[in-house]
C-alpha cells in the first residue's frame, strides 16, 4: 500500500530523515540536510523518485542522473537507492528501481551503473545487474594525503 511519485513533491527534511536513517550505519555516510539535498535536487539531469506510505510518509528514496559516455551512449547511474530499514525486504527497492528503469527507458538510455553498498550486491544481481571487477573504490579524507608532492615541486611545477 504505497505511492511512488517525483521526490520533489514530498516534504524534504522528510526525505532527509529517510536516507540519514537508511545510510546511518554505513561508516562512508554523512548525514545531510535540507540544504544539502536541495542542492542535489537542482542538479540539472538529476531525477528522482521517492515511495510514500498512505500517511505520506517516505519509506524509499531513488535519484539517478543520464549522461552521455565517452562512447556516445546514453548512461545511467543510480546516486542513491534508500529504503527505510523497519520496511525493507518488503519489495520497497525493487518497486522503486523498477519505476526508474521504466523512466531511463523512455529517455533512451542503454545502459545503467549502479555503486553497491557492501554486501548488498545480491539485491542488485537478482534484478539482472552483474558485477564489473574493473576498479576499486578507494577513498580517505584529504587532510590524511600528503600536502606536496615531491616530484611535482622538483620540476617547479604547480597546479591550483
Amino acid at each position: 500500500n504505497f505511492t511512488i511519485r517525483d521526490c520533489r513533491s514530498v516534504n524534504a527534511l522528510s526525505v532527509v530523515y529517510l536516507l540519514n536513517n537508511a545510510f546511518r550505519a554505513h561508516k562512508w555516510w554523512n548525514e545531510i540536510t535540507v540544504n544539502d539535498l536541495e542542492r542535489r535536487l537542482h542538479r540539472e539531469e538529476l531525477h528522482c523518485l521517492v515511495v510514500i506510505d498512505r500517511r505520506g510518509s517516505p519509506l524509499g528514496y531513488v535519484d539517478f542522473e543520464v549522461f552521455r559516455a565517452l562512447d556516445d551512449g546514453r548512461t545511467a547511474e543510480i546516486g542513491l537507492l534508500a529504503v527505510d530499514p523497519k520496511v525493507q525486504g518488503r519489495g520497497i527497492g525493487k518497486a522503486l528501481l523498477g519505476q526508474a528503469v521504466k523512466a531511463l527507458k523512455r529517455m533512451g538510455v542503454e545502459r545503467v551503473i549502479v555503486d553497491s553498498v557492501a554486501g548488498r550486491e545480491g539485491f542488485y544481481m537478482r534484478l539482472g545487474f552483474k558485477t564489473q571487477d574493473r576498479w576499486s573504490v578507494i577513498t580517505t579524507i584529504i587532510n590524511a594525503l600528503p600536502q606536496a608532492l615531491p616530484f611535482i615541486e622538483k620540476f617547479n611545477t604547480y597546479c591550483i
